[in-house]
């Protein structure tokens, strides 16, 4: 039981992280810019850690232990979609580059 109540824990928090970060990304496409609010902040890939963490939290949530093999699978792929997209963004976005220098990748003050 305990461990169904930290998958949720981390499920819901994790999943109205991937929208918010959603809803910045559309605006920003729009005025074709991008964001450094709200969770990119903290780090240039909200979407990719977040969806991480909700899968960490289904997991938990509903036991079935054999989707541990999906997270372990899914991260190699997060981490090469994101270094496809920082050299996409790095040379069609102006200011970019300061942001990456100033922001983590995906784990705050580490990566």
């Amino acid at each position: 039981m305990a461990l169904r109540i930290i998958g949720v824990v981390v499920l819901l928090p994790s999943l109205a992280v991937v929208l918010w970060a959603f809803v910045l990304v559309r605006q920003a496409l729009r005025s074709k810019t991008f964001s450094d609010k709200g969770p990119f902040r903290a780090v240039r890939h909200p979407i990719y850690v977040a969806s991480h963490l909700a899968l960490i939290g289904f997991i938990l949530l509903v036991s079935i232990w054999p989707l541990v093999f999906a997270l372990v699978l899914t991260l190699p792929a997060y981490l090469i979609e994101a270094r496809s997209d920082e050299r996409r963004l790095r040379t069609q976005l102006e200011g970019y580059e300061a942001y990456a220098q100033r922001t983590a990748a995906v784990m705050p003050f580490i990566l």
